[in-house]
């Protein structure tokens, strides 16, 4: 699913209905926000194997958004930034985060957009978005986003 407005990000988030065996209405809000310094923007479907760094063939769409965003957007500038959840060594995470971060960069720079735009970094599990009790929490808590830091 995606939504998209004018001087706003295109929020994209997946939705499945693989384990529903009977019609089921969805209902999910979505807000957009928009672009300014200091916004984040999270990267619903951008996924990665456990503990590895390599991008799944399905984050593609998420980030060739955010190349579209950083062509429409030729004076912006933003930091790619990695979380992890709680399991695993601290350090371990730290490095994985940033490791994460950069495969992202690496993408986006790969298709055009120049590296001066765009910096990263891994903070593992210290800015954890949700609680590390449940897997669902800790799956949120897993995730890449991006700030803004100059339009």
């Amino acid at each position: 699913m995606r939504v998209d407005a004018k001087n706003y990000y295109a929020l994209t988030e997946r939705i499945t209905t693989l384990d529903l065996t009977e019609y089921q209405e969805i209902t999910n809000d979505l807000y957009i926000y928009p672009v300014e310094v200091g916004q984040t923007f999270r990267l619903n479907t951008v996924f990665f194997e456990f503990a590895k760094t390599d991008l799944s063939p399905e984050s593609f769409i998420e980030l060739d958004n955010v190349v579209g965003f950083m062509v429409a957007n030729p004076t912006v500038e933003i930091q790619i930034v990695g979380h992890t959840d709680n399991v695993g060594n601290d350090l371990d995470n730290i490095a994985l985060s940033e490791s994460r971060a950069k495969e992202v960069m690496k993408y986006i720079t790969s298709h055009g957009i120049a590296s001066s735009r765009i910096s990263s970094r891994g903070y593992g599990k210290a800015r954890p978005e949700s609680t590390n009790e449940t897997e669902s929490g800790r799956q949120l808590n897993r995730r890449v986003e991006f700030t803004v830091v100059k339009e």
